[in-house]
């Protein structure tokens, strides 16, 4: 059983650092992607600017989502709780 609690821990660190290095690299990465869309396809500049981050946003969620989702492999609980998204949104 310890040996599948490890390979569960293991999994939830490989998604934070999916998660960390997608932000930290890929966002800036998103801006060489902006100026080959507008270069290379002839496009809105709205779609060239947009497409890319909007890319790099689901991206980003559905990182998010999945270590967010992670349970403990000892209680069942969640390991990380989703932010709360204001006042009135609350998770």
């Amino acid at each position: 059983m310890n040996a599948r609690v490890d390979t569960q821990w293991n999994e939830h660190r490989r998604r934070s650092h999916w998660a960390l290095w997608w932000f930290l690299l890929g966002l800036p990465a998103t801006i060489p992607a902006i100026l080959l869309v507008g270069m290379l396809l002839p496009v809105n500049a709205w779609f060239a600017l947009f497409g890319p981050l909007v890319a790099w946003a689901g991206m980003w969620l559905w990182l998010m989502l999945r270590l967010t989702r992670f349970r403990c492999p000892r209680c069942g609980e969640f390991v990380l709780r989703a932010p709360r998204l204001g006042f009135f949104i609350q998770t």
